[in-house]
């Protein structure tokens, strides 16, 4: 089917519409004073998060359902400015036990009290929540993360097209696309399936004593991507938002 074809009186949204441009031209677009606008709102120093949970249909630890997300890392890269090198923290959960809680107060200590907590997507924010009901005495430090998390999953969906995505918003087809240096390819871990399973085996003592430090490195490694490349599509967006 010719794109360039379709019919005028569609009804599409701006959304739509700016795919359908990008498609039929071939090229990335973007709709400047809006992204700007969206990424005024973040405060910095900013602190890129991402968590990764585990959930299998037998319950891994005690007082928790078939199913029930389970957190067990997160990975947190930090930046002063949008010029500043990003460095680094992360924690990882010891496989054999529920350690939730710490997770969450290691959260609170990495993050601090100022700048935007950046995530892709509305999972960290629910994880957040489920914490806070979790942990009570958490809940208020907890909050005060929740109201300073931005969301850059909206920034791109709302204001940026490129014809790679191929319809779909999410990291894995955005990152390609916008930074195409970066893959999770080379990645012993690659996708949240694979960190599951990996931690669910650890947890079970199906991988052997001398694996398991390396597979907490893979884990490790793979997290670890997922908020360098939220570093460098914020690169990207105000890159877009201020070219002229």
């Amino acid at each position: 089917m010719d794109l360039a074809l379709t019919p005028s009186d569609l009804g599409l949204n701006e959304r739509q519409q700016r795919a359908l441009a990008s498609a039929i031209s071939g090229k990335l677009i973007a709709e400047k004073n809006g992204l700007n606008a969206a990424l005024q709102s973040i405060i910095w120093p900013c602190h890129y998060l991402d968590f990764e949970t585990v959930a299998t249909v037998l319950p891994l630890y005690p007082n928790h359902g078939c199913h029930d997300q389970v957190l067990t890392q997160f990975s947190i890269h930090h930046r002063e400015n949008i010029n500043s090198e990003p460095w680094h923290s992360e924690y990882l959960d010891d496989a054999s036990r529920d350690c939730q809680r710490k997770l969450a107060e290691a959260l609170i200590d990495a993050l601090g009290q100022k700048g935007s907590v950046l995530v892709y997507s509305s999972f960290e924010q629910t994880r957040i929540k489920a914490l806070m009901a979790e942990f009570p005495d958490l809940a208020a430090p907890l909050q005060a993360v929740l109201d300073r998390v931005f969301d850059l999953h909206p920034c791109i969906a709302n204001h940026v097209y490129h014809p790679a995505f191929g319809g779909s918003f999410s990291i894995k087809k955005v990152l390609p696309a916008l930074v195409p240096d970066l893959s999770y390819q080379e990645l012993a871990v690659r996708d949240g399936d694979t960190a599951i399973t990996r931690f669910a085996r650890m947890a079970r003592g199906e991988i052997v004593a001398g694996e398991i430090s390396l597979t907490r490195s893979q884990l490790l490694h793979y997290c670890k991507l997922d908020t360098f490349a939220m570093v460098r599509l914020h690169e990207i967006l105000v890159k877009l938002a201020s070219e002229t």
